[in-house]
């Protein structure tokens, strides 16, 4: 009897990587509201710059691929943001190694996503608290700073990613990006996340607030460099407090 061998019903695809981001903003009944298009276009060009400085030495993954974005207005205040990377020719999913490729691509994509997501979330939070204050960890998985409000963890963030978000030229992506909370009424926005194919959406809500409303409008950043250098050396105080104990 002879041996048969599987198909491969992968075949060829569109050479394009994607993961789509839907933010929405709302008031407070929940309800859509008609912006201005100034704002969207400062968010896509804060977009573009976090990204450049996010990809660092993750563009050797798609070396070769085209990544780009692209914007389109779902509803009077949603949008629909697409990150793509695509190959410059259709790519045979029946070479494993392109196969591994794409999905390394796809991979890098939607951690990049996921990032750029908690970056922003972290830095409206930022914002909109002023009287928080930091906390280091040096992790199993490496150092991150805690965000303690009211004497309360609410918020983590990886050490090297906040130092990112503090520099001078992240900030500045940061305001654009979140351009829209600053515009009358809103009172939220809603981050869906989807990696098409799959069935969940992640969702992430973030609120606006007066002292985020000032920021997106051009203020500080009430958290610098100075202050992760102070948490940090206020844990490696306490650290060797401990050890001489």
């Amino acid at each position: 009897m002879k041996g048969t061998v599987a198909r491969n019903y992968l075949g060829t695809v569109p050479p394009k990587a994607r993961v789509i981001v839907v933010v929405t903003y709302r008031d407070g009944d929940g309800r859509q509201l008609a912006l201005p298009q100034s704002p969207l276009r400062e968010s896509f060009t804060g977009l573009q710059l976090l990204t450049q400085q996010l990809l660092g030495d993750a563009r050797g993954i798609i070396s070769g691929w085209n990544q780009d974005f692209s914007i389109g207005q779902l509803g009077p205040s949603a949008f629909e943001i697409e990150v793509r990377a695509e190959a410059p020719k259709r790519v045979s999913l029946r070479r494993p190694a392109t196969m591994t490729k794409h999905l390394m691509v796809l991979s890098l994509l939607e951690h990049l996503t996921d990032v750029l997501i908690d970056l922003g979330d972290v830095a409206c939070f930022m914002a909109g608290h002023p009287t928080a204050h930091l906390r280091y960890i040096d992790g199993y998985h490496g150092p991150y700073y805690e965000f303690i409000q009211d004497g309360q963890a609410v918020k983590t963030i990886d050490a090297r990613l906040l130092e990112l978000l503090v520099a001078p030229g992240s900030v500045d992506g940061i305001r654009a990006v979140v351009a829209n909370l600053k515009q009358p009424g809103v009172a939220y926005a809603t981050v869906a996340k989807r990696v098409p194919g799959l069935y969940y959406v992640s969702h992430v809500q973030v609120p606006a607030n007066e002292h985020l409303r000032d920021f997106a409008n051009g203020g500080s950043l009430p958290f610098s460099q100075a202050c992760l250098d102070a948490a940090r050396a206020q844990a490696l105080s306490e650290q060797t407090a401990d050890s001489s104990s």
